[in-house]
């Protein structure tokens, strides 16, 4: 799993998350199942205009780096149909936002 995050508290976030996020889901799956949580600091909004884009261009970076579910955090508002959005989830596409 990536955690894709925004530079600054996004990333510090992030971080903290991966400390415990690999044993919780371990815990969660049993199995004797294995996590890998990564986390990859950069800017996501610079050039986005609206979740839509936000949210093509995180599934093709997930698509080339051939990553099984990628998390993305930010600290801009999102918005969808005029209301803000607090996530967006695709099991479909292995991508949340």
């Amino acid at each position: 799993m990536t955690l894709l995050a925004d530079p600054d508290a996004p990333t510090e976030v992030a971080q903290r998350m991966a400390r415990v996020l690999a044993d919780r889901l371990a815990e969660q799956s049993g199995q004797g199942r294995r996590f890998e949580v990564e986390v990859l600091s950069e800017p996501l909004t610079a050039r986005t205009e609206d979740l839509s884009t936000l949210t093509r261009r995180i599934m093709d970076r997930r698509r080339a780096e051939h990553w099984d579910i990628v998390v993305a955090l930010t600290d801009l508002p999102l918005h969808a149909h005029g209301l803000k959005l607090v996530v967006d989830l695709s099991h479909e596409h292995g991508l949340a936002l």
